[in-house]
């Protein structure tokens, strides 16, 4: 498993402390974000998403690893290009897809971070799924369906 950690992560943390030097970790993110939690980095004050995945469920599970392998090298192949969201694109456009930061190995847990902001209204509110908006409302406007 540790092999997979290192090849998998950006960073291998000794202890879950080595993380609160890193990122001060807020609550709870909701919607399309549901699963993920909000963190800021410590040094450059910028918010992430941080989405964890429990080690003891990976060494479990070979499906998980292999997801989890898969989602990590598809944000990589995505920062690689630029950042545009697409194979080829122009990186002065922004994208509607976040963009992959680092991924963290705690003895723990494995903590992908990636940009919140791309996923945030121009109003400052949150981008949800269509789900959570009927969940929330029951119906939506005509005008917010198209």
């Amino acid at each position: 498993m540790e092999a997979y950690l290192e090849q998998v992560s950006d960073q291998v943390l000794s202890s879950e402390a080595g993380l609160l030097r890193l990122y001060a970790v807020k609550g709870p993110l909701t919607g399309a974000l549901s699963g993920c939690s909000e963190a800021i980095h410590l040094e450059t004050g910028v918010r992430y998403a941080m989405r964890p995945t429990s080690v003891k469920e990976l060494s479990a599970s070979r499906r998980k690893r292999d997801e989890l392998h898969a989602m990590v090298q598809a944000m990589r192949r995505l920062v690689s290009t630029g950042g545009a969201g697409a194979p080829g694109g122009d990186a002065s456009t922004s994208s509607p897809l976040p963009q992959l930061h680092e991924v963290v190995a705690t003895p723990s847990r494995i903590l992908v971070f990636f940009e919140l902001e791309p996923l945030l209204r121009r109003d400052g509110g949150m981008i949800t799924d269509l789900l959570s908006l009927l969940e929330k409302r029951n119906r939506l406007r005509e005008e917010e369906a198209r």
